[in-house]
């Protein structure tokens, strides 16, 4: 998890009894995400969280079976130990389309890379930055109360190749 945030993805991960690697540039995260999983009984020993840029890792082996991710929507998130982008250009071509290729770097070939995004910011991904297209969109029906008719949300999925 390339943007692990403060906890849903870990903890998802967690409860269906697998390992979990995430990195994020807060390092309150991992002292917070410690202590929920203590709280409801997860094994803390199953999560590594990394406290700095996922475009900063360097591994030579494939050792991931999927990643998943929400990152940043450009500005509209401002996350504490982050820095404002600069414009379009800087989140897509010095953030987000690095982001993605580090995941399919590290991810086994043939699993998948999946990453949470809006429409727009796809569509913006593929259209106007060239980033290939994705292979499979699934709605992601609870992201953001859809159910009380706020706008969709997607995870796209690519292959590591």
């Amino acid at each position: 998890d390339p943007c692990a945030g403060w906890g849903g993805r870990v903890l998802g991960t967690l409860s269906a009894g697998r390992k979990y690697y995430g990195c994020d540039t807060n390092p309150r995260i991992r002292d917070t995400l410690s202590v929920m999983m203590d709280e409801i009984g997860l094994d803390p020993e199953l999560a590594t969280i990394e406290c700095r840029s996922c475009l900063d890792l360097e591994q030579s082996v494939r050792l991931y079976d999927f990643a998943f991710t929400s990152p940043p929507y450009s500005n509209l998130e401002v996350y504490e130990e982050m820095s404002p982008f600069v414009d379009d250009d800087d989140y897509y071509n010095n953030f987000l389309i690095p982001m993605i290729d580090k995941c399919l770097e590290l991810v086994k070939i043939g699993n998948k890379v999946g990453i949470n995004v809006s429409e727009p910011i796809y569509n913006k991904l593929t259209d106007v930055y060239g980033f290939p297209k994705c292979e499979e969109k699934i709605d992601f029906l609870q992201q953001m109360g859809q159910q009380s008719g706020k706008k969709k949300d997607y995870v796209y999925l690519w292959t590591a190749l």
